[in-house]
């Protein structure tokens, strides 16, 4: 059944830092591949405020390596940032192209001595005594928390295991690499996907959502006079965005 309330993703979010007025800690990562992440994650912090009556006792912790300029401009919170990187995604040529290869590499070095790597997360979330893990979407901070007995909420229309395993197959090793990413998702309490997602069958903890945005303001009369298009002429603008991976030439005459 879709969740159709907006502020869903944020209410589950906050619900363990709700329990009484004692000060609350949510850790939350950010994978850094791009800006949809930080996107979506924003638009759920964010929303605390409307989600929650104690909204000032959070403490927030935000663990990403994305650009910490960036992080405090969508954030509209105070927070903590711990440069963590638990996740990289895809290795891109440039926004539409992967370079599985370097990708596979990537993986094949970050999972060599997972179980230890997966320890010393847990060691690292521990020392910061969270009440909640909240992802969208590395996967290392879930297994962790697993680990310590935190709960865990996963947010993201994508999620690294399918994705990984659609370009890398068939490199050797990847199935095991693949195995410890679903793993860790299938430890989260659930994972929450906004539409539209990808499907996720191989995950028995998803749970689907209505979409997450900024709402954004009408500015018909600024496009059309940044274009230099009068109001008695039709106009249709087009928003292609590439998620913050950059693209040069794109290639615009080969698309319908």
């Amino acid at each position: 059944m879709m969740v159709n309330t907006p502020t869903f993703a944020a209410g589950a979010a906050a619900a363990h830092a709700q329990e009484n007025l004692r000060p609350k800690h949510l850790v939350v990562d950010i994978s850094a591949h791009g800006f949809g992440h930080l996107a979506q994650t924003a638009a759920v912090i964010n929303a605390l405020e409307h989600a929650s009556s104690a909204d000032t006792s959070i403490k927030l912790t935000i663990r990403s390596v994305a650009d910490e300029s960036t992080l405090r401009e969508r954030i509209h919170r105070p927070f903590d940032l711990i440069p963590y990187r638990q996740d990289q995604g895809m290795i891109m040529h440039d926004a539409l192209r992967v370079d599985a290869a370097a990708t596979m590499d990537w993986y094949r070095d970050f999972h060599s001595n997972y179980k230890t790597r997966k320890s010393d997360a847990a060691r690292e979330l521990e020392a910061l005594e969270p009440d909640l893990v909240f992802s969208d979407v590395p996967y290392l901070g879930l297994d962790a928390a697993s680990l310590v007995g935190v709960p865990s909420v996963a947010l993201c229309s994508l999620n690294w295991a399918d994705i990984f395993v659609s370009y890398c197959k068939d490199f050797k090793g990847s199935a095991r690499i693949h195995d410890d990413i679903q793993r860790a998702y299938s430890a989260a309490d659930v994972f929450l996907r906004p539409e539209p997602s990808m499907p996720m069958e191989s995950l028995d903890n998803t749970r689907p959502i209505s979409p997450i945005a900024f709402q954004g303001r009408d500015r018909k009369d600024v496009l059309r006079s940044v274009a230099g298009i009068p109001d008695s002429k039709e106009a249709i603008f087009v928003l292609i965005g590439v998620g913050g991976v950059g693209i040069q030439n794109l290639p615009l005459d080969s698309w319908p």
